[in-house]
């Protein structure tokens, strides 16, 4: 039997359309995870993070679903900016600030955003 996957790119943080895309697609909330009932497998092509409200909410429901094997995902560019952002070592655009990817205030903006916003989710 050939596998059958749904492709589900860009979350960016928003809990609510990854559930709506999720239901609309005919999974089911589990106990544990999100499944699709005829046993298809979500396809996550990144992006889980930034600019939404809900990053450890939509990393939450990824990593469950792959975890179970209802979903296969890899990073995307947000993420691995992210990552890059805390790693020390040498920059690629020649900022010497022991960082993979430059702490300029454009990073820095988005980066303490992000990690304000997931202060701000643990409160609720």
């Amino acid at each position: 039997m050939t596998q059958l996957y749904d492709i589900i790119p860009d979350i960016h943080a928003d809990i609510a359309r990854l559930t709506q895309t999720l239901t609309r697609l005919g999974y089911l909330a589990g106990p544990k995870a999100w499944a699709h009932p005829e046993g298809r497998v979500a396809a996550f092509l990144g992006d889980f993070i930034d600019m939404g409200r809900a990053n450890r909410s939509v990393l939450n429901v990824v990593r469950a679903m792959r975890h179970h094997g209802h979903a296969v995902a890899i990073m995307g560019n947000h993420e691995l900016n992210a990552l890059l952002y805390h790693r020390p070592g040498l920059n690629v655009d020649g900022t010497e600030d022991g960082y993979m990817r430059a702490h300029s205030v454009k990073n820095r903006t988005q980066h303490l955003a992000r990690r304000w916003r997931l202060a701000k989710t643990r409160e609720r």
